[in-house]
């Protein structure tokens, strides 16, 4: 609908402007803290040996960087904010996640 003209974007939910819509203001620009996106993850039962860890992690690495997936992610408008994020790097998002919402569940609780 954006690309016929009959849907005009006002803002995105990002931090940053994204590439595609260059013109649409970013809520992290206009001073709105950002909750977490939308995620597609794996994760494996904590003390998975580190080898396991890494052979899945470069699986998955290599799916997300074939053409088929490049495609998929295409289609369905994925590929608007880089998504791959290494096992730690995902680590850190989960934590920041799990803390964002534990701060609202708490303040909701009162």
């Amino acid at each position: 609908m954006i690309q016929t003209g009959k849907m005009i974007p006002l803002i995105v939910f990002t931090k940053e402007r994204l590439k595609k819509f260059p013109d649409v203001p970013c809520a992290g620009e206009l001073g709105y803290s950002i909750p977490p996106m939308i995620w597609r993850g794996v994760v494996v039962k904590k003390g998975t040996p580190q080898n396991i860890v890494d052979i899945l992690e470069a699986a998955y690495k290599k799916a997300m960087d074939s053409d088929m997936y490049k495609a998929f992610e295409k289609q369905g408008l994925l590929d608007l904010v880089p998504g791959y994020l290494g096992s730690k790097d995902f680590a850190a998002d989960l934590d920041r996640e799990y803390e964002v919402y534990k701060k609202i569940i708490q303040k909701l609780a009162k």
